[in-house]
């Protein structure tokens, strides 16, 4: 009787805690730090937005602008707006995978692989636009415009070619996590 209920109290207390691997972890700290860059970014630009429309409404409205400034700040919220609404890849693949470890690693894999590929995308871009400047000087403001851009656009070049998404070092993270020990 004494080991049937010690028993049964090992089991409740078993299915109680379940213990989360680390694909599950690393999963759901990416989707927490997404979603609280997110709303950062959403309010930001909300805020921005709102000061933009109401502070040029008041400006600007004695010269007849007003209500122009007030449709600049309102375009400047939406993206805002939109960015709170929206949730993010991280956000959704915790929703969907959180709750298996494999289909947490797959999803960690999956996001890795699509970041790897987006800032692929963009350094080449940026080296094209950098390339583009110097082929085709320009000066707007100084006669130097044109090698002002270039470096820019080669230094974000240099971001994105050398520097690992915050995607993929979470699933460099669950790989050495993952690994087997010896």
């Amino acid at each position: 009787m004494k080991k049937a209920l010690v028993l049964i109290l090992v089991m409740a207390l078993a299915s109680v805690s379940v213990v989360a691997g680390p694909a599950q972890d690393i999963l759901g700290n990416l989707a927490d730090s997404a979603k609280s860059e997110r709303v950062v970014l959403g309010l930001t630009t909300v805020g921005i937005g709102a000061v933009i429309g109401v502070g040029g409404y008041f400006l600007m409205d004695d010269i007849g602008l007003g209500t122009y400034a007030a449709i600049a700040g309102g375009l400047v919220a939406l993206p805002g707006l939109i960015t709170l609404v929206i949730p993010s890849e991280a956000e959704i693949a915790c929703s969907r995978a959180c709750d298996s470890e494999v289909d947490s690693a797959m999803a960690l894999e999956k996001m890795a692989t699509n970041a790897r590929l987006t800032r692929y995308v963009s350094g080449i871009v940026n080296i094209a636009a950098g390339t583009a400047s110097l082929l085709f000087p320009y000066s707007y403001v100084t006669q130097y415009d044109y090698v002002y851009s270039a470096i820019m656009s080669f230094g974000m070049a240099a971001i994105d070619l050398f520097f690992p998404s915050q995607e993929e070092r979470a699933y460099e993270s669950y790989k050495l996590l993952a690994a087997p020990a010896g």
